[in-house]
């Protein structure tokens, strides 16, 4: 019995020694070995076609980690996958790669992860500009003097926050142009124009002064012969339900014949050519220019500049009920017509501006070629935007002419990362004329009571940049 129980006693040993051995070695992390005594066995993949942002990204992540290990680390598109013969791969940004979908799933507004998938390793971001972040995150957490490891079953996600910084620009930013039209759209702005005949439209970066014609491309050019193949004016890119419109006015070369017609984009890129869809009016199709959408209570309206009648007496605003993007389905309500001085015999080129829950129209009174042009607003004041009493108007103009530009007007908007509103607008730098216009850019304030601040045109702006940090790690 005594020997049975020793033989048991010494079994039990064994046992519990197996036991440690195998928990002490449980806790021993297994990794990905990115680079080996100076050695690199992967490569960063970036997708093809990959933007200016996520290039960059990639770019940052190989300096940094040569900056740390001294060595140069190879880096490639996606589409050369197996060219980098024996290469593991960092997938960074939006790629062709099964890891980089896993790894961007679920993530939350202004976050990035880390994520192994077998052997590879994505860096992803919901928001391209957090991935340079992302990137130097990276190199700080996992690379050493000679050496990159991550763990192999490697999850983390950080949240992000935006700091802002502020840098001078001088007006005008561009030098020529007239009528601006500036969109943003998934942090890249859009500047969209006339091209006579047609439409031009440019993708010109992440800043609010990066707009430029440069680069721009002729998406819609006019058949010739119709009653819109000529004299294109203010054409505006907006972007509803997911799919991109151009409104813009045109006429057979005789000014009377003016009407407003609607373009639609082929692809979600609005640099790629637009097909004509048709004219957008009310049932009365008298003269009409600069038309704009609205947005009120979920609801799209168009408004528009046209004449009362049949000829040029003077320009007032209208509005109309939109069914969809490129349908009106009401008759039209006139919202303003000119009265006050400031505004001469003209109410032109509407311009949607939102605060909070408040709706303005922001608009050009006076003529285009006089120093006098100028803006003034509405505001929604009423709950139903049909009716002419639902909106109230300045009663001053709130941009005007001042000692270093003439006839400010026709505005877009667009709001900046730290959430201000910037103004797009053409000013005269001759004394008369439409020769002397250049594209300026003017911040839009409001005050405590609702209303819009006055302004004046000024030389020098500051515009706000967005940087970006960790707030924590999740």
């Amino acid at each position: 019995m005594k020997r049975i129980t020793s033989l048991l006693l010494a079994f039990a040993l064994i046992l519990c020694s197996l036991s440690l051995f195998a928990c002490k070695n449980s806790g021993k992390e297994e990794t990905l070995d990115i680079m080996t005594e100076g050695e690199s066995n992967y490569a960063i993949y970036r997708a093809d076609r990959a933007d200016k942002t996520e290039s960059s990204a990639a770019a940052s992540l190989r300096s940094r980690i040569q900056e740390k290990t001294g060595v140069s680390i190879p880096i490639s598109t996606d589409d050369d996958f197996g060219k980098l013969e024996g290469k593991l791969e960092i997938v960074i940004g939006s790629t062709n790669r099964e890891a980089s979908a896993i790894a961007a799933e679920g993530l939350g507004e202004n976050q990035f992860r880390f994520l192994a998938v077998g052997t590879t390793v994505a860096i992803v971001s919901s928001n391209p500009d957090c991935l340079k972040l992302a990137a130097q995150t990276f190199v700080d957490e996992y690379a050493s003097e000679n050496t990159i490891k991550v763990p192999k079953n490697l999850d983390r996600t950080w949240q992000c926050k935006p700091e802002f910084s502020y840098y001078e620009v001088e007006n005008p930013i561009i030098d020529g142009g007239s009528d601006p039209y500036v969109i943003e759209h998934d942090g890249t702005f859009y500047y969209c124009w006339s091209g006579g005949n047609g439409v031009m439209v440019a993708k010109c970066g992440d800043k609010i002064d990066s707009i430029s014609p440069d680069g721009g491309k002729k998406v819609y050019t006019s058949p010739a012969n119709t009653n819109y193949s000529g004299e294109y004016w203010a054409p505006e890119l907006h972007y509803i339900n997911g799919e991109w419109y151009i409104y813009v006015a045109a006429d057979d070369g005789n000014n009377a014949t003016h009407r407003m017609f609607v373009l639609k984009g082929t692809t979600q890129d609005p640099t790629d050519p637009f097909e004509f869809v048709g004219q957008i009016t009310d049932p009365s199709n008298k003269w009409a220019i600069d038309g704009t959408v609205v947005t009120c209570n979920g609801e799209l309206y168009f408004v528009w500049s046209g004449w009362p009648g049949d000829s040029d007496v003077d320009q007032r605003l209208y509005i109309a009920h939109m069914s969809d993007p490129t349908t009106i389905d009401s008759e039209r309500t006139e919202i303003s017509r000119p009265v006050l001085g400031w505004e001469g015999r003209i109410n032109e080129g509407p311009c949607a501006v939102y605060n909070g829950d408040d709706v303005y129209i922001v608009y050009s009174g006076n003529g285009s070629w006089s120093e006098d042009y100028c803006l003034g607003y509405l505001k929604l004041t009423g709950s139903d935007p049909l009716k002419a009493s639902s909106w109230t108007k300045s009663q001053t103009a709130i941009l005007l002419k001042s000692s270093v530009a003439m006839g400010p007007g026709h505005c877009s908007v667009v709001t900046a990362p730290d959430g201000t509103q910037w103004i797009y607008y053409h000013a005269n730098l001759e004394v008369a004329g439409w020769n002397g216009r250049s594209v300026w850019i003017q911040k839009l304030e409001f005050s405590s009571d609702g209303k819009i601040k006055l302004m004046r045109t000024t030389k020098t702006v500051k515009l706000p940049e967005a940087s970006w940090a960790i707030d924590q790690e999740l």
